[in-house]
């Protein structure tokens, strides 16, 4: 018993790193490996929840690592969609405010004593994005041949397909969005849990999505690297997990740090928007200027990740010994 007994949680790790393995791979085109990847990373996602289940091993460690590895890969499988240029970048927006708010009303419930259990919405969004993005990276396996989807005689390209299958999973996004808040509308009876939801809402929700929406609209538009954004939204899921987790245990965290680097991002980001506002706008920087943005946004934000990874690790590492993992 002794030597499985970390088999789920070794699972749950393996499905973390396949999952920017994935990404690299689909940055390089290589599809076929790329969707041999994404089939493993999704097996794995299954097989840490049977094991855990069966062995009784269901823990708030692997609790927290589990919904750290779905939302790595769900992620970075968006991500690298936008990067390809086959899902617009308002999709994963729309897919992140639904996680958002339902961290949210997850941290209500858990002040309360109280679980928001996973209903039938979230489970058909989750299952549609995994089969919608099997079927895209497939479709550009057939693409990359040259037996269907080129450009000049298709009458359905990449882009549409990507754009078609993504949105009908923002559109489940937003219904189970709405049946999680539908679901757990009893949680908001009382002043006090209506004023915690306000509350919570400007950190957990209206902050996160401004940063997601701005960092995905800079990477569309050749401002932002992609690996800037992974490790920013990661780092944002990972601290909001560990969060969940020490409000359902009454245990506090130090967030002075976090929550500084937090503004430090949200400038740096209001700072780049008007350097982009007055290139597109008014005219005012030169061609070499124009030229040099790209690469100025990409040092920005880069720096501002580092600091937003720094941080989260302190937080999360300030507080660890706060948090029973064993229960």
């Amino acid at each position: 018993m002794a030597e499985n007994r970390f088999t789920p949680n070794y699972l749950t790790f393996a499905q973390m790193l396949l999952a920017p393995v994935f990404l690299v791979l689909l940055l390089l085109e290589a599809y076929l490996l790329a969707t041999l990847v994404f089939l493993a990373a999704a097996v794995t996602d299954f097989l840490d929840g049977y094991f855990a289940r069966k062995s009784g091993q269901v823990t708030v460690s692997g609790k927290l690592l589990d919904s750290i590895a779905d939302k790595t890969l769900t992620t970075l499988v968006l991500l690298g969609f936008v990067h390809m240029g086959w899902c617009n970048f308002m999709i994963p927006v729309v897919i992140l405010a639904r996680e958002y708010l339902l961290i949210c009303l997850r941290l209500v419930s858990a002040r309360q004593g109280t679980v928001i259990p996973a209903n039938h919405w979230g489970k058909a969004k989750t299952a549609c994005q995994m089969i919608f993005s099997l079927i895209l990276l497939i479709c550009a396996q057939l693409y990359d041949r040259g037996i269907a989807f080129r450009e000049d005689i298709a009458v359905i390209t990449l882009p549409i397909l990507g754009n078609i299958l993504m949105g009908i999973t923002a559109l489940l996004a937003l219904l189970s969005g709405a049946s999680y808040f539908t679901q757990g509308r009893k949680l908001f009876e009382t002043p006090e849990s209506r004023k915690l939801l306000s509350a919570i809402l400007y950190e957990e929700f209206v902050y996160p999505l401004l940063i997601s929406s701005a960092l995905l609209y800079f990477m569309s538009a050749g401002l932002c690297n992609v690996w800037t954004v992974t490790v920013v939204l990661l780092i944002g899921f990972a601290v909001s997990s560990f969060i969940l987790v020490a409000v359902s245990q009454h245990a506090k965290l130090s967030l002075k740090r976090w929550n500084a680097a937090k503004l430090y991002y949200m400038l740096g980001i209001l700072l780049l928007f008007l350097a982009k506002l007055a290139n597109d706008f008014t005219g005012a920087l030169t061609s070499l200027s124009e030229s040099l943005l790209p690469l100025a946004g990409n040092i920005l934000l880069g720096l501002l990740a580092a600091l937003s990874l720094f941080s989260g690790f302190l937080c999360i590492a300030g507080g660890r010994k706060r948090i029973d993992f064993s229960i």
